[in-house]
C-alpha cells in the first residue's frame, strides 16, 4: 500500500481517494487518532483540487468512523458540517447513516424521508440491497430493534 500511496501523492483527484483508503485501514486497526489524521488530510487534499463534494464526502467517511468507535457527538457533528459545505445525494446519505449509527434518529429519519422523495426512480438509493434499506437498519438497531433491521432487506 506504500508504494501506491508514494505514487499518488501530490496528484489532483487521486490523493485524495488513497488517503481516505489509509484512513479507513487505519480504522479497521483501531488506529483512530491516524484515522482522524488521513481523513483530514483526503478532505484538505479535495478542497485544494476544488472537489468541495468529495471533500464533504470524505468528511463524512470519518464522521462514520467515528460513529463506529462510539464517539456520537463528533459524529454527528461531522456529518452535519459535510451536509453543510455540500448537501449531495452521496454526501446526505453517509450522513444519514453516522446519523442513524450515532444515535440521532430524528436527523437520520428526516434525511432518509427527503432522499426518498427527492429520488423516487433511482435504484441505488430505492434497491433493496442498497441506500434506503442500510439507512433504515441502521436506524432500527439504533432504537435496538435487530429483527426489524433485518427485515429491511426482505
Amino acid at each position: 500500500m506504500q508504494h501506491y500511496f508514494d505514487a499518488v501523492t501530490g496528484k489532483p483527484g487521486i490523493e485524495d481517494i488513497m488517503l481516505t483508503i489509509q484512513s479507513d485501514t487505519e480504522c479497521y486497526y483501531g488506529r483512530l487518532r491516524k484515522a482522524r489524521e488521513f481523513s483530514q488530510r483526503a478532505v484538505e487534499s479535495a478542497r485544494k483540487n476544488n472537489a468541495r463534494e468529495t471533500a464533504a464526502l470524505w468528511r463524512a467517511y470519518g464522521a462514520l468512523h467515528e460513529a463506529e468507535f462510539g464517539n456520537v457527538h463528533e459524529a454527528s457533528q461531522q456529518a452535519e458540517a459535510a451536509i453543510s459545505s455540500a448537501p449531495g445525494r452521496d454526501v446526505r446519505v453517509l450522513a444519514a447513516m453516522v446519523l442513524a449509527r450515532a444515535g440521532n434518529t430524528t436527523e437520520a429519519t428526516k434525511l432518509l424521508e427527503s432522499l426518498n422523495q427527492e429520488f423516487p426512480l433511482d435504484t441505488v438509493v430505492q434497491n433493496q440491497n442498497n441506500v434506503l434499506p442500510t439507512i433504515r437498519a441502521m436506524l432500527a438497531l439504533s432504537r435496538g430493534r435487530g429483527e426489524q433491521a433485518l427485515s429491511c432487506w426482505q
